[in-house]
């Protein structure tokens, strides 16, 4: 029996599993996420602090991923605004190039045509370590305040579609890495 959760409609649908008496059933967070304390049955591990995955609620993803996503997007253009005034701090050019090139792979892959974001296609690649120079700069994006602005568009497209995002196979690759650049 297939089921169709009616006030959640970006939840992906599945098969009811055998035995569970007509409740419907969320696949797995894709990112492999854990109820802690939480135990598969027939876990007899002594030292498991839980093996019970957590169900995608939004998409592929599970509450938690998708909060950390979701703050990344929120979080991400004060990262580059903080970082972006250091010329020897390369962390503001890799998050543009990080967000852009997720924004960028989504585009092909959106089933409908859609807006581009304004600035996706500044051309940058940050060094992975050591000082940015003024080769690394992203063409037309000027000074810190445009590379700023055109994150926020960046994070603006991806949180505007952001149940189409998260239901995608990559989704808990994006939460990680943007969840990783946008950490404190």
């Amino acid at each position: 029996m297939l089921h169709h959760p009616p006030d959640r409609p970006h939840l992906r649908v599945v098969a009811t599993p055998p035995g569970s008496r007509g409740r419907p059933h969320l696949a797995p967070c894709a990112a492999g996420c854990v109820r802690p304390a939480h135990h598969r049955p027939g876990c007899a591990d002594p030292c498991c602090d839980g093996c019970l995955p957590r169900p995608a609620g939004h998409g592929v993803l599970c509450d938690g991923c998708h909060a950390r996503l979701a703050l990344a997007l929120r979080r991400l253009p004060a990262v580059v605004r903080d970082h972006a005034d250091r010329p020897d701090e390369p962390q503001a050019l890799r998050v543009y190039d990080a967000v852009a090139t997720w924004v960028r792979d989504a585009l092909e892959l959106y089933p409908v045509p859609t807006e581009r974001p304004a600035r996706l296609d500044a051309a940058v690649h940050a060094p992975a370590h050591g000082p940015v120079t003024r080769r690394h700069r992203p063409l037309g994006l000027g000074d810190a305040a445009g590379l700023g602005d055109a994150v926020r568009a960046l994070c603006g497209w991806l949180d505007r579609h952001l149940p189409w995002v998260e239901a995608q196979p990559w989704a808990a690759r994006l939460a990680a890495e943007l969840g990783d650049l946008a950490a404190p």
